[in-house]
């Protein structure tokens, strides 16, 4: 039996690897709702992950930060 080498994506990969897995929003992911005519349901875990990723920055581009610089122009 000879084993031949696979060819694995890119995307693949870095889906699985270990920082990809522990930042993934599995239970977000999970709790989708189904049949919800409100929600989109996104069934690729790659999918999801860019748009969660996406959510995320508008959420963090959205709140307002104090700085911690006094001067004005």
């Amino acid at each position: 039996m000879v084993l031949l080498p696979v060819l694995i994506p890119n995307e693949i990969l870095t889906m699985f690897s270990l920082y990809y897995l522990t930042r993934f929003p599995l239970w977000k992911f999970l709790k989708q709702p189904v049949f919800s005519t409100h929600y989109r349901l996104v069934l690729d875990p790659y999918r999801f992950w860019r748009n969660h990723q996406v959510d995320l920055l508008e959420r963090c581009l959205m709140m307002n930060c104090a700085s911690g610089d006094v001067r004005r122009d």
